[in-house]
């Protein structure tokens, strides 16, 4: 038997998607070709473990809230310390990659601990796909002629990235 299907998709699930940071994690929730929610996680608290506690809960906050099926989280690169630069001669922080990789780490464990199944993306491979490593303001152009409903908005760069890689993986 042969089946052909054009032009439909089986299964359109919800997609939570997330570009981590230390104060403010964008995320975006696309569904199929649909745009249905997307915002900035904003951490106030003081100390690492406020800050931790509450994206945690926010995560899981808006996994009940949008009924997800599948999490995607951009991870940051690896490195070493033994490289003290980027591919592009940038000198790395250390400590804002440490931030963003337990943030990361949060947003993992808080999407596990919901048994939503999880895509890490590379953001140097995810990017690839829209033309390689681009700047914030590309990033926002993207987003905003993927979804219309943008255009007169104004987003940030952690939105627009989010709301990307969840189109992406939608």
């Amino acid at each position: 038997m042969s089946i052909s299907i054009t032009g439909s998709r089986l299964h359109d699930m919800k997609v939570l998607a997330f570009d981590p940071s230390y104060k403010t994690t964008g995320f975006a929730v696309v569904e199929g070709r649909k745009l249905i929610a997307y915002g900035i996680i904003r951490l106030p608290g003081q100390s690492d473990s406020e800050k931790f506690a509450q994206l945690y809960g926010d995560v899981q906050s808006l996994c009940r809230q949008y009924e997800v099926g599948r999490g995607v989280v951009e991870v940051p690169p690896s490195f070493s310390y033994t490289r003290s630069t980027n591919e592009r001669g940038k000198a790395l922080n250390f400590s804002a990659i440490q931030k963003v990789s337990c943030a990361t780490a949060v947003i993992l464990a808080s999407l596990g601990n919901m048994d939503i199944r999880v895509i890490e993306a590379s953001a140097h491979q995810w990017k690839l796909c829209f033309g390689g490593n681009l700047t914030k303001k590309h990033m926002i152009r993207i987003a905003k002629g993927t979804f219309p409903e943008l255009r007169s908005i104004r987003i940030t760069d952690h939105e627009a990235e989010a709301v990307c890689l969840a189109a992406l993986n939608a």
